[in-house]
């Protein structure tokens, strides 16, 4: 079993709160709604609702290593195999450099 996992990660823990806004807000919407908006313009102006601080509440935003490793290890007791986890803010390079480092290397202990 395969789960997609949406984080936001900077170093910055506030920054991560915001990038996962700027990138993500518009992706928060239950497929009731979601299959009500048609255009560009309808998610954003639906998405113009969505404050920063309710994020959470869709994304994982965290720069701590063991929160990281905590709920990977809960998926991977609770029988997935593979998480896909998917950065949804711009700061690329920062979270690839934080996995392989605090991350990737500690996987093996589970």
């Amino acid at each position: 079993m395969t789960i997609k996992w949406q984080v936001s990660y900077d170093r910055d823990q506030h920054q991560a709160k915001l990038g996962a806004h700027e990138q993500w807000r518009t992706n928060v919407f239950g497929s009731d709604l979601s299959a009500q908006l048609r255009t560009p313009l309808q998610f954003e102006m639906a998405a113009a609702h969505v404050t920063p601080d309710e994020m959470s509440d869709y994304v994982f935003i965290s720069n701590d290593p063991d929160k990281y490793l905590k709920t990977i290890e809960t998926f991977h007791k609770m029988g997935f195999e593979k998480i896909d986890i998917h950065n949804v803010n711009k700061k690329q390079e920062g979270f690839i450099d934080f996995i392989g480092r605090e991350i990737l290397p500690k996987l093996k202990q589970l």
